[in-house]
């Protein structure tokens, strides 16, 4: 079945499976944060059409979901509204 991830996040390998990777496409400039949240500083923008393999993810108390990734060497947070799972 199917969880919201209003309800849910992803994480990492616990224990004996493998780690799986999924990927976000932008669909438009997004600022690369510190932190899963707007009150994080921006660190770099990425732009529109960028593929980027995302790690980790969070929700924040908006209910927006943050996707962990690395961009240019940077590592940070980019908002699932500016980013679709591909």
């Amino acid at each position: 079945g199917w969880v919201s991830s209003k309800y849910a996040t992803a994480s990492g390998s616990s224990g004996g499976g493998s780690s799986t990777s999924t990927k976000v496409k932008t669909t438009g400039s997004v600022n690369l944060r510190s932190g899963a949240g707007l009150a994080f500083q921006s660190q770099s923008v990425v732009p529109k059409d960028v593929t980027l393999t995302f790690d980790d993810s969070a929700v924040d108390s908006r209910g927006v979901t943050w996707y962990h990734v690395t961009y240019k060497s940077k590592s940070g947070w980019i908002s699932s509204k500016y980013a679709k799972k591909v």
